[in-house]
This record gives structure tokens, sequence and C-alpha cells, in this order.
């Protein structure tokens, strides 16, 4: 299944969406192996960065959220708690949630 034009992803689909398990490979070099729902990364997943750093931890609505551990190709760790907050567009007329970016995801406790 293309995702956008250079994407794809290889797993299991429900009514055409992403459900279940799968792997999900960016155009960028990013891939993500994990849990699906709707459509989005969510439950326990890792995902690779073309830099070297590899999260493997919980995921909600595409973002880090829950326990997860980001390792940065250094071999520094950040493990812990990450929380990514849902924000509800400022259109009155559009009150479907949307997803903030990954960087408004906060590492909360840092250990090496």
């Amino acid at each position: 299944m293309e995702t956008q034009k250079e994407d794809k992803y290889e797993g299991e689909l429900k009514n055409g969406l992403r459900e279940g398990k799968g792997t999900l490979s960016f155009s960028n070099g990013d891939r993500y192996e994990g849990n699906f729902a709707n459509n989005k990364m969510k439950g326990k997943g890792t995902y690779y960065y073309t830099n070297g750093d590899i999260y493997e931890g919980e995921w909600l609505q595409g973002l880090k959220h829950g326990k997860g551990t980001l390792t940065y190709k250094s071999g520094e760790k950040y493990v812990g708690d990450w929380t990514c907050l849902l924000y509800t567009s400022p259109s009155p007329r559009d009150r479907q949630k949307s997803r903030m970016p990954s960087s408004a995801c906060k590492k909360k406790k840092k250990k090496k």
C-alpha cells in the first residue's frame, strides 16, 4: 500500500487502512515496525531514523506516547515516559482532533 508518493507499507489492513502489525518505510529512509490502529502508529513499535537513532516503545495517534527508549547513534539513551498532546483545531467549524508535530513529545526522565 502506497501511503504517500514514495512511502511503502507492508502489513495488515482493515477496510483499506493500516491495522495490526506492519512496517512503514518512509521516502526519507526512516522506518517504523510495529502496531497500527486506524492508519496510525499505535501500541508497541520501533522507529528507525536514517541518522542512526532508534525509538522503541509505545505510540498513540502516530506519536511517541507512554513508556519508551530513544537510543541515539552515539549510544546515549533517554528512557522513560513520553507525552504527546492532541489539540483541537482553532477553527470552531473543525472540531476534529489533530496531532502536534513529534517535537511536541517531552522526555520526562533521563537515564544513561
